[in-house]
């Protein structure tokens, strides 16, 4: 078992294929990726504007969700590593500027224009984010296809039990007796 903060997360059946050192990186990428997420957060509450806290917000949920995913299963870790090696360290330094210049007194044009891309690459980075959460699920979203393919087949290889009317009577009759 691994011990991974403040809980146990146990290794699935999927892990047999990584080795030592590779449990090793993924329990270090998980320790500096949950240190980075702290540091979203308290970025997020460095924020005055309700509509750019709200991106923060959501922006910080998806990423927990891909965290808290990896940290269960972690033989998920190289479907998301591109969140762990790129996605966080670039979200806390556009967080960091924009949080800098957003607290200083004066503004000219041009920190307004900087600021504004900035919010409108919130959204891109959330949808960056939520493709990746999607790739880490991506191979759940295939097993349950195939199980309900399955299902599917099994349910209608099925004999179909059917009562004819003729049936119907004879085992009202039976039940009279």
């Amino acid at each position: 078992m691994w011990l991974s903060g403040r809980r146990y997360a146990v290794l699935d059946t999927y892990d047999f294929d990584m080795d030592k050192q590779d449990r090793a990186y993924v329990k270090q990428s998980l320790r500096e990726a949950h240190r980075k997420l702290k540091n979203i957060r308290r970025l997020q509450f460095r924020i005055r504007s309700i509509t750019i806290w709200q991106k923060t917000s959501h922006l910080y949920k998806v990423a927990r969700r891909i965290f808290n995913i990896v940290e269960e299963q972690p033989y998920r870790f190289h479907s998301a590593r591109t969140f762990f090696s790129s996605y966080l360290d670039s979200t806390i330094a556009i967080l960091e500027k924009y949080t800098f210049l957003l607290s200083q007194p004066v503004r000219n044009a041009e920190m307004m224009v900087a600021l504004k891309k900035t919010e409108a690459m919130l959204d891109d980075i959330i949808a960056a984010l939520e493709e990746e959460l999607m790739q880490v699920l991506s191979d759940d979203v295939l097993n349950l296809n195939v199980e309900i393919e399955t299902m599917k087949k099994s349910l209608g290889t099925r004999p179909q039990y059917t009562i004819t009317a003729s049936k119907q009577e004879e085992h009202k009759d039976e039940i009279k007796r």
